[in-house]
């Protein structure tokens, strides 16, 4: 099987998650599909109203050191990465950037390498139809929430400042709607009254994230995927959260970590 992982670059989460996936699959990895995501200039002053200033200020210092670290460490050091880029290198794994996913160049490149299986962990573009239909395994989602509920963006902040007691990870074939399409595999976590929500990302995202990917793929190899089509009217979606759901989010007690 010839895997394309789509993605963004992240120095925390989506690390780890891809490294995690190596000793099992690495010979199967082509290459890594690294995509403009959240991390960027222009996205300062919509995480500063977020987060708020102290959070904000931890969080930049923890990326900062995070990219101090991936350039004095190109390649992670002992076992840690800091970067999607650092682990494409550590494991000899071609970097793709297209603009979009759904240019036609990318989906050239894509047939001309055979791939098999597209996997989105946090891709943040919207795959067409085109790209749906071009491996021969279908294009596969992990998402960090129990689908149908908590569709879009940021599930974890939202269980959390819901009052959720539950959440989990998903496993879903991928169509042109957020977050849609048969589920494949489901994996439910209890949230701790002290989470926060860096713990529960992570614990979601880079710790069963993988493990339940790979259980997916070697179902998707032999054939025995079966994929349940939930009822998706009693789904919910969100958004990026405005000042209210912060609110809430604090007023539960709960903290960014």
């Amino acid at each position: 099987m010839r895997i394309m992982l789509v993605t963004q670059e992240d120095p925390v989460y989506i690390p780890p998650f891809i490294a995690a996936l190596m000793p099992a699959r690495g010979k199967d990895i082509v290459g890594i599909t690294i995509l403009r995501g959240e991390i960027a200039a222009s996205n300062i002053w919509k995480y500063l109203a977020f987060l708020g200033p102290g959070d904000f200020c931890r969080r930049a210092a923890r990326y900062a050191l995070a990219r101090v670290s991936d350039i004095c460490f190109p390649t992670g050091r002992d076992g840690s990465y800091h970067s999607v880029r650092a682990v494409a290198r550590n494991f000899c794994k071609a970097v793709f950037e297209p603009q979009n996913v759904n240019e036609s160049r990318y989906l050239e490149e894509l047939s001309e390498l055979g791939i098999d299986l597209i996997i989105s962990i946090s891709a943040p573009q919207i795959f067409k139809r085109t790209i749906l239909e071009l491996p021969k395994y279908g294009c596969i989602n992990v998402h960090n929430g129990l689908l149908p509920k908590y569709q879009g963006m940021m599930p974890s902040f939202w269980v959390l400042a819901n009052g959720e007691k539950w959440t989990g990870t998903t496993i879903h074939y991928m169509d042109e709607a957020i977050d849609r399409g048969p589920i494949i595999l489901r994996e439910t976590t209890r949230i701790a009254e002290d989470e926060t929500l860096h713990s529960l990302v992570y614990r979601t995202k880079a710790v069963i994230g993988p493990r339940l990917l790979l259980r997916a793929i070697s179902l998707l190899e032999v054939d025995e995927v079966e994929a349940m089509e939930p009822d998706w009217s009693t789904g919910t979606y969100f958004g990026f959260p405005d000042r209210q759901a912060v609110d809430r989010f604090r007023a539960a007690g709960r903290k960014f970590g």
